[in-house]
């Protein structure tokens, strides 16, 4: 699932700037606990321009978003290098 939600931003009084964010989801296997979360959470929070939105072990789900082009393969090897294994929804 891919969104696009346009934000906007006031660059001066008569210029108006659209940015476009990108959200995407992902179900994610293996996460249990709180500290399952927060591995994942750590480890894709270091890929630079994307956000973690949500990553929850009740649903199997991370959400993240950016207002660049979101690499599916460089988020799946972050989960895969905080030990779970993901797929892009």
């Amino acid at each position: 699932m891919i969104a696009h939600v346009p934000a906007w931003t006031s660059v001066n009084n008569s210029n108006i700037e659209e940015i476009v964010m990108t959200t995407r989801k992902y179900k994610i296997s293996g996460m249990s606990c709180s500290h399952c979360e927060r591995a994942v959470r750590d480890e894709v929070s270091e890929i630079p321009g994307v956000h973690v939105d949500e990553v929850s072990a009740e649903t199997g789900m991370l959400t993240v978003s950016s207002d660049d082009d979101i690499k599916d393969m460089k988020v799946l090897e972050a989960v895969e290098e905080a030990g779970y294994s993901g797929t892009r929804l």
